[in-house]
C-alpha cells in the first residue's frame, strides 16, 4: 500500500496540519545515560508509559499468507502507530455508550493525568481546562504522579462522584485496564489520551502517531545526505521499553532506510517492506546497541538514554560524542533531548560535523533551533492539541451526535514534519508549540476498512 493512501487514512483519523507522541513527551525523572555502545536499561519513569504496548487487535485474517508480515507482527511496541487494516470491530463491546449527562445542561468530566513534571503535561492540563471552560463543562483534573495505584484511586473517586465521562492518560498500558472496565460497568464511558492501554472497554485513545512521525522525520533526515555519503548515526532515546520511544525510533530507522534505498535507485516495493526492514534493523540495534545496513549506507553505532529531558539528552550525548567520533547524524526522540544533544556537540567541537534531527513534539524551543539552523526537523506532538482535542471529542459525542460506538482503541493524529521549509508558517511565538490545528473527529473501524479495500 502506498504512502499517499496512508496519508489519506490518517488525515481522516484526526487532522493536524502536516508531527508528535505520548504519546506524551518529556518527563523529567532523572535517569542515568546508557552506555554509548550498549543497550539502555528500562527505567520506571516513562514518557506517557514505559510499558505500554501497541493495541491493535488483528483479526483471524492476519493468519492469511496474503497479509503482509508487518501486520502479522502486530501488536508490537515498536510498531505503535501503524494502522492495522485488519483490526476487529468494537461495535458490540459494551463501552457505556450512549449516555446522557446526569444533570441536564451540565456535563461533568473526571480526568486523571500521569504527572505535571514537564511543559508538555502542563500544556495538556491548561488546554483541557480552557476548552472545558469554553464549553461550560465541569472538569476535575487530578494528577497521578506516575503512580498506578493513585490513578486507580482517581477512577474510583470519579465513579463515586458519578461523573459523566472519565479521561485517562494511562501511567502504563496494563495497570488501568481493570479500572477502566470497572468504570464502564458502572455506566461511565472512558476516553483515553496519550498512552494507549491494553485491550479494554475505553471508547478510544486520542494520541499522536509515533511511528509515522518517525517515518516522516527519518526520511527528511536522510534527504540531507548525498546518496553516496555513509550515514553514521547515534540515537538519544527516552527509555527503551516505552512504545513512544520504540515506535518513534523504529519509524525513524524505517524512514531513513526508505529514503536511502530510493536515493540509491533500489527502492522498496512498498511502505510495508520499508517498515519491516526498519523493524528488523531496530530490533538489532535494541539487542546489540548498534546495527546497520551496508546496502543502504546507514549505520547506528550507539544509543544513549535521555529520559525525554534536556539534562538527560546532554548526558547521553556527552557519552555518545566520546565513543562515536565519526558520527555525522544524531537522532533525538524529542526536542528536549535534541537540545541537550546540541549542547554536548558544541562542547565537544562536533557541532559542524554532526547533523541533529528530532522525531517529536514541535515545541517552540525546537522550532527556534530549526530557525537557527541547529536542528534539522521535528514532528507533530502538541500538548495543547492533546488536552484541547480530548474535550472537543467529548463535546462532539455528547452535543453534536458524533458516533463513537465503533472506533479503534487507538485513534491517531495526523503525522507531519516541521523543518526549515515550513517552520515559519507553523511558528507561534505566543504558545509553547507549533500553531494549534482544528480538531476533526476520528475515523471509525468500518471507515478504516472501507478505505483500505
Amino acid at each position: 500500500m502506498k504512502m499517499k493512501k496512508w496519508y489519506s487514512l490518517l488525515a481522516v483519523v484526526v487532522v493536524a496540519l502536516l508531527l508528535m507522541t505520548a504519546c506524551t513527551p518529556a518527563e523529567t525523572t532523572a535517569t542515568e545515560s546508557a552506555s554509548a555502545s550498549a543497550p539502555a536499561e528500562t527505567s520506571a519513569g516513562t514518557e506517557a508509559s514505559a510499558e505500554e504496548s501497541a493495541p491493535a487487535s488483528a483479526s483471524a485474517e492476519t493468519a492469511s499468507g496474503d497479509v503482509h508480515e508487518i501486520y502479522q507482527l502486530m501488536p508490537k511496541l515498536s510498531l505503535a502507530g501503524i494502522v492495522n487494516p485488519y483490526v476487529e470491530d468494537r461495535a458490540d463491546l459494551d463501552k457505556a455508550w450512549p449516555k446522557e449527562p446526569a444533570t441536564e445542561g451540565k456535563l461533568k468530566i473526571g480526568w486523571t493525568e500521569i504527572n505535571q513534571s514537564s511543559d508538555w503535561f502542563i500544556a495538556v492540563k491548561n488546554s483541557a481546562e480552557e476548552k472545558a471552560k469554553e464549553y461550560g463543562y465541569e472538569l476535575e483534573f487530578l494528577i497521578a504522579e506516575d503512580d498506578p495505584q493513585t490513578q486507580s484511586q482517581h477512577i474510583d473517586t470519579f465513579i463515586t462522584q458519578g461523573v459523566d465521562i472519565i479521561v485517562v492518560d494511562p501511567v502504563n498500558s496494563s495497570a488501568p485496564v481493570a479500572d477502566i472496565n470497572r468504570a464502564v460497568e458502572a455506566g461511565i464511558p472512558v476516553l483515553c489520551v496519550g498512552a494507549v492501554p491494553e485491550d479494554c472497554a475505553a471508547l478510544t485513545t486520542l494520541c499522536s502517531n509515533t511511528f509515522m512521525n518517525g517515518y516522516l522525520t527519518g526520511q527528511y533526515m536522510a534527504e540531507q545526505f548525498a546518496a553516496d555519503e555513509e550515514i553514521n548515526a547515534t540515537m538519544i532515546v527516552g527509555v527503551m521499553g516505552s512504545s513512544c520511544t520504540e515506535s518513534r525510533l523504529c519509524g525513524a530507522v524505517s524512514g531513513i532506510l526508505k529514503q536511502r534505498m530510493e536515493a540509491k535507485g533500489t527502492p522498496y516495493a512498498s511502505d510495508e517492506d520499508a517498515w519491516l526492514a526498519g523493524y528488523n534493523l531496530f530490533e538489532e540495534i535494541k539487542s546489540n546497541g548498534k546495527g546497520g545496513s551496508d546496502e543502504a549506507g546507514f549505520q547506528v553505532t550507539g544509543y544513549g538514554t535521555g529520559s525525554w529531558t534536556i539534562e538527560g539528552g546532554l548526558a547521553a550525548a556527552e557519552d555518545l560524542c566520546t565513543a562515536n567520533a565519526n558520527m555525522n547524524l544524531m537522532i533525538a526522540e524529542n526536542d528536549f533531548m535534541a537540545a541537550g544533544g546540541i549542547k554536548a556537540l558544541a562542547s565537544a567541537n562536533m557541532k559542524d560535523q554532526v547533523k541533529v534531527g528530532s522525531v517529536a513534539d514541535g515545541t517552540r524551543e525546537g522550532l527556534d533551533l530549526i530557525k537557527n539552523g541547529d536542528l534539522l526537523c521535528t514532528g507533530l506532538n502538541s500538548g495543547i492539541e492533546q488536552g484541547g482535542w480530548a474535550i472537543d471529542f467529548i463535546h462532539a459525542i455528547f452535543e453534536e451526535g458524533k458516533d463513537c460506538s465503533d472506533l479503534p482503541l487507538e485513534s491517531l493524529f495526523t503525522p507531519g514534519v516541521i523543518s526549515k521549509e515550513n517552520v515559519d508558517e507553523m511558528y507561534d511565538a505566543n504558545i509553547g508549540f507549533y500553531k494549534t490545528q482544528e480538531f476533526q473527529f476520528p475515523q471509525s473501524i468500518p471507515e478504516l476498512k472501507a478505505e483500505n479495500k
